[in-house]
């Protein structure tokens, strides 16, 4: 904090000194990318970036600033705004804070601060701070049916994205024969029939089907040699002749033996067999020339193996090439179906809308410049990139035609702002590319641009002991023996990517440790022990600092490389005492009520399911049901499980699937642990959202099979947070355990894919993932860069992991596994916990340990560390500090002359579309529309206890204090008590089915419009005879209409003398747009859906009729 800013109004993260002129210009501006290390400011310098520009003079309609989230977007918009607003109001540290963010100008008058603010505010609807694909879903709108998107389309949910897939994938295969379908399965992995094959695809080609696109036909082709069955068969002879084995001895005699039964086998069936041939210790000897057992191979063995390798690579080549045309022809199929799906249903998913614009992927491109400015409303001159390293090569083909025509204008009046890190990309797995960031001039307007460099690296996050930490551990990444067992240029690429971090809180307290994990015993697995470990260090972080910040956010984490560790590890705290949630962790399937319930839909859909059968029978629900148990070790006999499927089918069809699940839950609730509650009151709202969907009629066998995979919160109180890593990013914790760092560091794919020179250009070559043991020579190029990429990322992920924290960090690691040479077993070093021992010299238990211990032992401590018992305080200072080090390089800047004359703005009067509110009132309504959400019923309201609201209201206004979020809830539930609001919670009514918080995007004429309904209403109506029916499914629910309700918070003048038509006035439009949104969501005329607001102070509710009830 510095003297100019006593009351702590900016937060800054300063930049380094900059000569700037006394005013800004609209023709001198650069373009600019930085590469910015974890802590050091991105979104300070890119919201600095955003006002600059608007303080130059240059219409804010013009300018594109764009990031992956929502959550991110507002993030940046409200920087900006906060930031400007704070121009106005803190006079005192105004001129260091232009200064630091960057601003063409040295200083800034009252007026000239307030005139900023104002034309931010005057434009604030057509500001274009959004998601890229929001803006990709714009343009796309636009094109109309080229678009290959339907028209209305709908946007899918993710279980829905998924559901879409496997009827593609069932489609597909139902077209198959059984030799291509075993052939697919084999090719895969797996043997089965088509009850297996469906999801063993689905998770092997469900990110495949874009590689597939970005590829040409040639890309998937590799040679298959003819086999010379004669030649192979002779071969096969000679091993299995006693004559010819008896002269070399018992060792060999029966290895040559072996490898002639094997031969024996591929000429049966020409396929994987030839990985074990090829891989063989004799076939190997023989092809390398090599010894055997410290002895030369007898000439006439080597002769014949000799033979036999040169048939083994040939063999495997034949495999490889066979395996890749069966995945290539999987695709083939699979990607029409989906596509031919989604049009009969009129749906679409995101990529859908950047995929019409990447003409390799078939898209039509954005087409003219100016017909593209039309669809988006707006001409883009400055062009603001987030997170680019995380940017896909078909969304930079998408944005390439705006960021080509900014690049071409020479004159400075246009510019290009792109921030990323390397270090940080962690999403490969979803297509970024972070090659796109430090290839930038070459696929940019062929090369015709310059781009100032700036590197921040100076941290304003993390305390110099979780510095100490990072750098110990990445330093000397190139060399790190971890890493060089799957690739060398991943620690070459993320050597020369980092640089010796700094911290710019020097002062600030903490602890950075690395622990070694017990080893486990009789009583613990070793996923027990890690659980127990990881739960033991959060709660001295949480003695040190807390369960939550002033404001309310999570002050301790713990992260995980894998989902599956997720549950373990908060039950562990819970057990500790700790309260604690896990993000991205939670599924139905780990509740044994909830896994009950999923049973018994299983069954309605297939009586002849016994597992599912036996499974209700042996639970309370089958006493529920007046099912008899069956004996012990005995099953439910046939004649009992076809009347208990048939029972359950009959209930389903007459009541609906949730409906009769909710039943169940409120006979049972008593019996049900609080976590089993959560579950099943999570599935039935799941259930719920599925029949509701009128375009994809559903049997509760099909609801079964989705809601297995569904990703649910964990139930739970807030607390410690336990969460992946890919969660983690963008996020920061006061205190930090890292763990789940044992397991191999490169998963193995299904496709190995090579890098194209440039990121923008099609994939050159595609093969089917094969083993190392037989891997011919033709693909070991395409395999090691698949490597080198998943490498690369897995060092990032470590990265981004370490970084999270601001003051302790805890990392744990497993002892090292020990082969029987007494060396470091190749998978035990080639993991991330391999990466931290190797850095940081790190051995395994010594002599001198008790191996009786079963707590984890400290191994390595940062110098700089705080003592643990030193008093830490509760509340860090984040105000006013000094500029980072930042490394900017001029480079000459080549000019080309281009004359371009922009369209005229439309001048329109936006004040009436936008009424600045105070920051209170904003929270206020946020927390109690959080409250409603809570609710579907009126009954609700008895079993919501004040803690659960509370919870609710931290989630989504976490800077507020407990006094203020108690003031919301009494408001609310006072709401709830007014006769007109109690009256419209009351219910519900027979076909009535509730969402709330429900999100629509809908393309249409007008573009794409998306928007959330506060509460929905449906009135659905059963249907029988219909052909969910008549597969056993029951009868299908179809919406009739609908009610919309549109919670409000406005403050009403007391003295109105017609609030209700006040309201109208205001919320009319909206109201409207809702109605025609849900018209198209559920094919429904606009007559049968009514829509009121509600406002919630006042108890008054007003329908878009203008009828008003009080």
């Amino acid at each position: 904090m510095t003297s100019d800013d006593q009351h702590g109004e900016f937060e800054y993260v300063p930049e380094p000194e900059f000569d700037s002129s006394a005013a800004g210009s609209v023709h001198d501006l650069q373009h600019l990318r930085i590469r910015a290390s974890a802590g050091t400011g991105k979104t300070f310098r890119l919201a600095g970036r955003f006002l600059d520009l608007v303080d130059r003079g240059i219409d804010p309609r013009t300018i594109l600033a764009t990031t992956f989230t929502r959550a991110a977007a507002g993030e940046i918009r409200d920087r900006v705004f906060c930031d400007a607003a704070k121009l106005v109001l803190a006079k005192a540290g105004r001129e260091k804070a232009i200064r630091d963010r960057r601003f063409a100008r040295s200083s800034m008058s009252d007026a000239e601060a307030t005139r900023l603010l104002e034309r931010l505010i005057d434009d604030l609807p057509a500001l274009q701070i959004r998601t890229l694909d929001s803006v990709f879903a714009s343009i796309a709108a636009g094109l109309g049916p080229e678009s290959g998107v339907p028209h209305s389309a709908r946007l899918v949910e993710a279980d829905e994205a998924a559901d879409l897939l496997r009827g593609a994938i069932d489609h597909a295969i139902d077209e198959s024969d059984e030799e291509t379908m075993l052939a697919t399965l084999e090719t895969l992995g797996r043997r089965g029939t088509k009850v297996t094959i469906v999801p063993v695809v689905e998770r092997a080609v469900g990110k495949l089907l874009t590689l597939h696109e970005e590829s040409t036909d040639e890309a998937w082709e590799w040679p298959a040699p003819p086999r010379d069955e004669a030649e192979i068969t002779a071969i096969r002879d000679r091993l299995l002749d006693d004559a010819f084995l008896a002269p070399f001895g018992k060792r060999i005699a029966n290895e040559l033996r072996k490898l002639g039964v094997r031969i024996d086998a591929v000429l049966q069936h020409d396929g994987a067999g030839w990985i074990e041939i090829g891989g063989a210790s004799l076939v190997k000897v023989a092809a390398s020339g090599g010894t055997y057992y410290n002895k030369e191979l007898p000439p006439p063995v080597a002769e014949v193996l000799i033979r036999l390798a040169h048939h083994a690579h040939q063999g495997n080549l034949r495999n490889l090439s066979q395996r890749t045309a069966c995945i290539r022809d999987l695709l083939v199929r699979i990607g029409p179906w989906r596509a031919a799906i989604k049009r009969h249903r009129r749906l679409a998913e995101f990529d859908d809308f950047a995929r019409a614009l990447d003409p390799l992927r078939g898209g039509v491109g954005a087409g003219a410049l100016e017909e593209l400015w039309y669809r988006i409303d707006a001409r883009i001159e400055h062009l603001l990139l987030d997170e680019f390293q995380d940017t896909s090569a078909t969304q930079w083909r998408a944005m390439r035609p705006i960021a080509g025509e900014i690049a071409s204008v020479a004159d400075g009046s246009r510019s290009l702002f792109v921030v990323g890190d390397v270090k940080q990309s962690i999403y490969g797995w979803r297509g970024g590319d972070p090659r796109i960031l430090e290839q930038l001039e070459s696929i940019t307007n062929d090369g015709k641009i310059e781009f100032v460099e700036e590197t921040l690296k100076r941290s304003f996050r993390s305390s110099p002991a979780v510095i100490e930490l990072v750098n110990a551990v990445f330093e000397g990444v190139a060399a790190n023996a971890a890493i060089r067992v799957h690739s060398e240029a991943a620690g070459k690429t993320f050597g020369d990517l980092f640089e010796t971090h700094e911290t710019d809180l020097k002062d600030l307290p903490g602890l950075a440790v690395v622990e070694r994990l017990p080893l486990p015993d009789e009583s613990e697995d070793k996923d027990a022990v890690l659980a127990r470990c990881a739960a033991e260090a959060a709660k001295r972080l949480v003695d040190r600092h807390g369960l939550e910040e002033s404001d309310g956010r999570p002050t301790i984490a713990v992260l995980v490389r894998s989902n599956k560790r997720i549950g373990p590890i908060v039950e562990a705290l819970r057990a500790e005492g700790i309260p604690a949630t896990g993000r991205g962790g939670g599924s139905l399937l780990d509740a044994e009520a909830s896994v009950v319930m999923i049973q018994a839909m299983r069954l309605a859909g297939d009586a002849r399911d016994s597992l599912a059968a036996d499974d209700i029978a042996r639970s309370p629900l089958g006493v529920l049901l007046g099912v008899a148990p069956p004996g012990p070790h005995r099953r439910l006999d046939a004649d009992a499980r076809g009347r208990l499927a048939g029972l359950l089918r009959h209930r389903f069809a007459e009541f609906g699937v949730a409906p009769v699940i909710d039943e169940w839950r409120r006979s049972l609730e008593s019996m049900l642990t609080a976590r089993e509650v959560v579950r099943l009151r999570q599935l039935v709202e799941s259930i719920e959202s599925l029949e509701a969907d009128p375009s994809v009629p559903r049997g509760p066998g099909e609801l079964a099979r989705i809601v297995r995979t569904l990703a649910v919160e964990d139930p739970g109180g807030d607390g410690v947070v336990v969460m992946n890593i890919h969660q983690s990013k963008g996020l920061e914790f006061r205190g930090l355990v890292v763990t789940d760092l044992g397991g191999k560091l490169c998963h193995q794919p299904d496709i190995a894919s090579g890098t194209p020179s440039k990121p923008t250009l099609p994939v050159p070559e595609v093969s089917s993932w094969y083993s190392e043991k037989g891997r011919p020579s033709e693909v070991d190029q395409v395999h090691q860069e698949t490597t080198d990429r998943a490498a690369l990322e897995s060092v990032c992920g470590l990265y981004v992991a370490l970084t999270r924290a601001a003051r302790d960090l805890v990392v744990q690691v497993p002892s090292p596994s020990i082969n029987q040479d007494g060396e470091e077993s190749k998978t035990s070093l080639g993991s991330a916990a391999g990466i931290i021992r190797e850095s940081l010299r790190i051995e395994g238990p010594g002599d001198d340990d008790d191996p009786t211990e079963m707590a984890a032992v400290q191994v390595w401590k940062a110098r700089s560390s705080t003592p643990e018992a030193e008093s830490v305080p509760s509340h860090v200072s984040r105000g006013l500090v000094e500029r980072p080090t930042i490394e900017i390089t001029d480079r000459p800047r080549r000019r080309r002359a281009v004359s371009m004359r922009p369209p005229s703005a439309r001048k329109e009067d936006r004040r009436r579309l936008f009424e600045l509110r105070d920051t209170d009132a904003v929270d206020r309504g946020t927390a109690i529309h959080a409250c409603f959400e809570a609710i579907e019923w009126a009954e609700d309201l008895e079993r919501l206890d004040d803690a659960d609201l509370d919870a609710r209201i931290r989630r989504v206004v976490p800077d507020r204090p407990m006094e203020w979020r108690t003031g919301c809830i009494t408001a609310f539930r006072a709401a709830c008590r007014l006769p007109a609001i109690s009256e419209l919670l009351s219910g519900p009514k027979p076909g009535q089915v509730v969402r709330r918080e429900r999100r629509f995007v809908v393309s249409g004429p007008e573009g794409v419009q998306q928007g959330s309904i506060d509460r929905l209403v449906l009135e659905t109506k059963t249907e029988t005879g219909t052909e969910t029916e008549a597969r056993g499914g029951g009868g299908s629910r179809r919406v009739v209409g609908a009610r919309i309700i549109d919670f409000k918070t406005d403050r009403l003048d007391p003295g109105l003398a017609a609030p209700s038509e006040v309201l109208l006035e205001r919320h009319r439009l909206q109201l409207e747009g809702y109605r025609a949104a849900i018209a198209r969501s559920y094919g429904l005329d606009v007559s049968a859906i009514t829509a009121a607001i509600v406002a919630v102070d006042a108890g008054l509710v007003v329908d878009l009729s203008g009828d008003g009830a009080g």
